[in-house]
């Protein structure tokens, strides 16, 4: 593990993480592989008028790109001195309500026959006498997971596609996410996964090979 004991060891790092992630995203080979995928998606979803761009696409990612980019600029005094006038500008109680707070936000306290739900999607419907329902953003979702007492969660594969916060979720696009999701869900693996096939599960690889694999305690076509 690399161990970051001052400003400049940070700022090499986070120059060098920069560095690495632009050169990724502007190397042929990854925009080649996502036009590919975009234009396969297009004709999966019969989405004929999108193809014209996703073609423009493809072609330009066989041109070569700048590879110049701004860095952040990292000040570890500047970053103390707004942390501490944040905290003074509060008082003791607003401070202490704040803490408390944030430790039990997202704790949902559990009810008799009734199953506290995770879903992607405030559309999704469930028999309300059943399940409590607590949604998951790329923002919480940690949170939700390790914090909300959660008992189940859907992954809604029509939900997925419609909400704009998760459009790329299971596939190739969202692999960090994807891991990150799956560490957490392993990490409490009391929590019921139910997979909610009601779309081409092609369109999202990451989804298809967790279900070959037996990720999901339940595989259902509706609800």
């Amino acid at each position: 593990m690399k161990k970051i004991s001052n400003e400049d060891d940070l700022k090499n790092y986070v120059f060098n993480l920069e560095r690495e992630n632009i050169s990724l995203k502007k190397s042929h080979s990854y925009r080649l592989g996502k036009s590919l995928i975009d234009i396969k998606n297009k004709i999966l979803e019969k989405d004929f008028k999108g193809l014209n761009p996703a073609l423009k696409n493809l072609v330009d990612s066989t041109q070569k790109v700048d590879k110049n980019q701004d860095h952040a600029v990292i000040s570890i005094s500047n970053i103390t001195e707004s942390k501490i006038k944040n905290i003074n500008s509060k008082n003791t109680s607003s401070t202490m309500n704040y803490t408390i707070n944030s430790n039990v936000y997202y704790f949902l306290p559990k009810v008799k026959d009734r199953m506290i739900a995770g879903v992607f999607s405030n559309n999704f419907e469930l028999d309300d006498e059943k399940y409590r329902k607590v949604l998951l953003k790329p923002d919480n979702y940690k949170d939700v997971i390790a914090k909300s007492n959660i008992d189940v969660i859907f992954f809604d594969l029509k939900d997925l596609k419609d909400n704009k916060l998760w459009f790329s979720f299971g596939t190739y696009n969202s692999t960090f996410i994807m891991r990150k999701i799956i560490y957490c869900l392993n990490s409490q693996d009391h929590i019921i996964k139910i997979l909610i096939e009601n779309e081409n599960i092609s369109l999202y690889p990451l989804i298809l090979e967790l279900k070959n694999k037996n990720f999901f305690n339940e595989v259902s076509f509706s609800m």
